[in-house]
Formats: C-alpha cells, sequence, structure tokens
C-alpha cells in the first residue's frame, strides 16, 4: 500500500519509472498467478499510476506492459477486479502514446478487450 500512495503523487510516478527494474518487478508480480489476488491488484494500481506519466508510459512499454495486461485479461475470467485494472492500465498507457498502438495490435490487446467487453463485467443492469 506505500508503494501505491507513493505512486499518487506525479513526481513519484516519474521516479518509480526511472527506478532501475521498477517496472519489470511490478509486472512479475502482477502477472504471477501464484500471488494472492489482493497484491496482484495493488501492482496493477501502482502500474496505473506510474502509467500516468509519460517517463512511465515508456519504461512500462519498454517492460512489456502491454502483452502482460492482455495476458491477464485472457487469463483471470471471473476477477472483475483485476480485469478492471488491466483495462485501466492499458487506457493509461494508450494516452498520448503513438507507440501504444503498434505493441498492442502485436500482443493481441484487442482480442482481450473484446473479450472483457462481451463478458460485460462491472456493468450494472
Amino acid at each position: 500500500m506505500a508503494i501505491y500512495h507513493l505512486s499518487l503523487a506525479v513526481v513519484n510516478q516519474s521516479k518509480v519509472a526511472r527506478f532501475p527494474g521498477a517496472s519489470k518487478a511490478l509486472l512479475s508480480v502482477a502477472s504471477s498467478a501464484a500471488k494472492p489476488t489482493l497484491i496482484r491488484r495493488l501492482n496493477l494500481m501502482v502500474l496505473c499510476n506510474v502509467g500516468g506519466c509519460s517517463e512511465g508510459r515508456a519504461s512500462l512499454m519498454d517492460a512489456g506492459v502491454v502483452a502482460a495486461m492482455s495476458g491477464i485479461l485472457l487469463s483471470s475470467h471471473g476477477v472483475a477486479e483485476l480485469e478492471e485494472w488491466c483495462v485501466a492500465v492499458i487506457y493509461a498507457l494508450s494516452r498520448g502514446s503513438l507507440r501504444f498502438r503498434s505493441l498492442a495490435r502485436a500482443a493481441g490487446a484487442d482480442k482481450a478487450l473484446r473479450c472483457v467487453a462481451e463478458e460485460g463485467v462491472g456493468i450494472m443492469p
């Protein structure tokens, strides 16, 4: 929780992005099915915050976050909180980035997002 709260400040987002290996470490924990859902969700929340700054977007894309988010979306059916934060991370990365489109296409993000949309996760009737 401490890292999440620190990542809320814009100045800290860029520090996390510049710290060697931070993006890959956060991504590794978020992608690990062996970790508890709560820990994975917190990592996704931090990734979403870090993706809010331009340095963070670049660092996360270099670490392969688009492919990882697509993988989590395709494999975490029924875990709405993980799916919700994966979509939030993808959205944060897509803003203001020309590089995102090619990475998303290569990672199959459209298929993963389509699956979530068809399931209607989190949509109230």
